[in-house]
């Protein structure tokens, strides 16, 4: 019987891999995961590149009988990440979870600043929300797919926010990162991509 373990690989760049994890896909018969992953994490190694998810799950699934599988994940695999969704899909098929450094906390590393009086709120696949956990000083905002900025602007104003001071963190730990400290005037009109913005009142 092999193992499927799921390992959290930080936010991009191979120097933020831990070294547990760095074990576990060098003792994995199949690496399965995004194929940006595999390529940078798992050179060499048998892959199972995510396609229809369902399907890979489920390969992955029949493997596991002989075979010991790593599951790659961007980041920390319990916030935010795909592991409810195999959860959900396969139950009990996660023997063990490996958490990696999240972009959130790179960012606030990057920022020099801490972040455990912060309220997220992810745009993954997302709307907008209707309203900010206003017993907040800071409101993070995972990036994902093209946001409006108008609409956000219109959420910031009606919580009072147009003096705070923003953040812009874009491709973190990549060679091209970027970190942006700007105005509620400089916004930019769409907000997308691996990035975080973050708001501080």
């Amino acid at each position: 019987m092999g193992w499927v373990k799921v390992v959290g690989v930080g936010p991009g760049s191979p120097e933020y891999l831990t070294k547990i994890g760095e074990r576990v896909i060098g003792e994995a018969d199949y690496v399965a995961g995004a194929e940006e992953l595999l390529k940078t994490f798992a050179p060499g190694k048998k892959h199972l590149s995510f396609g229809e998810f369902g399907a890979v799950l489920k390969q992955i699934k029949d493997l596991s009988r002989n075979f010991n599988i790593a599951l790659l994940l961007r980041g920390d695999t319990g916030f935010y990440s795909l592991l409810r969704k195999i959860e959900n899909e396969e139950p009990g098929l996660v023997t063990e979870v490996i958490p990696g450094i999240s972009s959130v906390q790179l960012a606030f590393a990057r920022l020099k600043k801490l972040w455990d009086g912060a309220a997220f709120y992810s745009l993954h696949g997302r709307a907008l929300p209707e309203k900010l956990k206003e017993e907040f000083t800071v409101h993070v905002f995972l990036l994902g797919e093209k946001i409006n900025t108008s609409s956000l602007k219109q959420l910031l104003q009606k919580h009072g926010l147009e003096r705070a001071s923003y953040y812009l963190l874009y491709d973190l730990s990549y060679p091209e990162e970027k970190i942006i400290k700007l105005s509620f005037d400089d916004l930019p009109p769409e907000l997308s991509g691996r990035g975080i913005l973050i708001v501080e009142r």
